[in-house]
């Protein structure tokens, strides 16, 4: 009878660890790129570079109260995976869907997929610099922005005259609705903004708030990161170190850009949107930064 009890408990602890291990590869298996667990609690320099070595390429950084999200894309695996940083450290790396990265996701030719559209119900609760992005992403662009403690952000697609009402507090989204295409009229164009560096942009999404965007290459484009008041040395930058070569600067903010990191060396402040900064002969130069409402 002993034996009996005996083998019947082993058998028990041997179901468990196996349902243990089960929902580990359930819960994990699917999210987390174990490939590149060994950057986890590396610099965020140090990490970038790893993950070049490895055929990664950062598409864009999103920053939120939880840190510093960066999205990069492997082509020859096509494979997108988010990393997340905290105080400088990378705290996780995510495996992420192709649309993050700004990547299609399958074949053009796939005849069930509609790059126009997007759950509405998977951006409430999200960070509002994600959301913004997931709908970048499917094509919609800011035409219209309203109030201060709760922001309400018009959203249009113009090939199919789509129109979006984002309603954001706190930094989040707290919801998002389709709304009559009539109530995205009046905006202007994104695009035509970045014509000019030496005006500030009639856009109006870009006087609410978020603060001053970063990019990686000029003409507003390659990775980049909007970043509210502040310091930011270069582990916290977003885009990488002596990387910045163009900026958005909404109406009542201000950028101090450093060429050394701990606000050190030469420096130069810009209230309007810069669209190159090889003009200026800044470009790849920046180390750390001020932000300010002006």
């Amino acid at each position: 009878m002993q034996l009996l009890i005996h083998n019947l408990m082993k058998t028990k602890q041997h179901i468990l660890l196996l349902v243990v291990l089960l929902l580990q590869a359930v819960v994990y298996g699917q999210d987390t790129a174990y490939e590149l667990r060994d950057i986890v609690d590396m610099r965020g320099s140090s990490s970038e570079e790893v993950l070049k070595d490895r055929g990664y390429h950062l598409e864009n950084v999103d920053k939120s109260s939880n840190g510093i999200y960066q999205n990069w894309w492997n082509s020859r695996k096509s494979q997108c995976v988010t990393v997340r940083l905290v105080d400088g450290r990378v705290r996780s790396v995510v495996k992420s869907p192709d649309l993050d990265c700004g990547k299609n996701g399958g074949s053009s030719s796939h005849s069930s997929y509609d790059r126009d559209d997007v759950n509405l119900s998977d951006l409430r609760g999200m960070d509002e610099p994600r959301a913004s992005t997931r709908l970048q992403d499917h094509g919609y662009k800011v035409v219209k922005s309203y109030g201060s403690s709760v922001i309400s952000l018009y959203w249009l697609h113009e090939r199919n005259d789509k129109c979006l009402l984002m309603t954001v507090h706190n930094d989040r989204v707290s919801a998002v609705t389709k709304v009559n295409s009539s109530l995205c009229s009046g905006g202007s164009s994104s695009s035509s903004h970045h014509s000019n560096s030496s005006h500030h942009s009639s856009h109006d999404s870009r006087d609410y708030g978020r603060g001053v965007t970063l990019y990686k290459d000029c003409g507003f484009k390659g990775g980049n990161i909007t970043l509210g008041e502040g310091r930011y040395d270069h582990d916290e930058l977003g885009i990488g170190n002596d990387n910045l070569s163009s900026i958005e600067v909404p109406r009542g903010y201000k950028i101090t850009i450093y060429q050394n990191e701990r606000y050190g060396g030469r420096s130069r402040t810009y209230y309007n949107d810069v669209s190159c900064l090889t003009d200026d002969d800044w470009n790849d130069r920046t180390s750390s930064i001020r932000i300010e409402r002006d």
